[in-house]
C-alpha cells in the first residue's frame, strides 16, 4: 500500500535507491501512526517521536525529517549528549 501511494516518486529511482527510499517512507509512516495513536495523543505532554534509519551502505544512522517540530520541555542529559554526538 505504501509503495502504491508513492509509486510516482519511486518510479524514477533505480532498484537500490527505490528500496532505500521506501524504507525511509515506511519509517515516516510509522512515526505518523505512532503520533496518531490514542495513547500518545492522550498524553498531557506528547512525547517527541523521531524517525531514524540505519544505512547498510555507510553504517550510519540518519534522522528523517517527519515534519514534527514540537520538542519536549525537558531533555534528559544523556539524550542531549547522544543527539549532539550524532549531530
Amino acid at each position: 500500500a505504501l509503495a502504491r501511494r508513492h509509486r510516482d516518486a519511486l518510479a524514477g529511482l533505480d532498484d537500490t535507491a527505490a528500496a532505500d527510499r521506501l524504507a525511509e517512507l515506511n519509517v515516516l509512516e510509522q512515526v505518523r501512526l505512532l503520533r496518531a495513536s490514542p495513547i500518545v495523543r492522550g498524553r498531557q505532554r506528547p512525547p517527541l517521536v523521531h524517525g531514524w534509519i540505519f544505512s547498510l551502505a555507510d553504517g550510519r544512522l540518519k534522522e528523517l525529517d517527519s515534519g514534527y517540530t514540537a520538542a519536549p520541555v525537558e531533555v534528559e542529559p544523556e539524550h542531549a549528549a547522544t543527539a549532539a554526538a550524532l549531530g
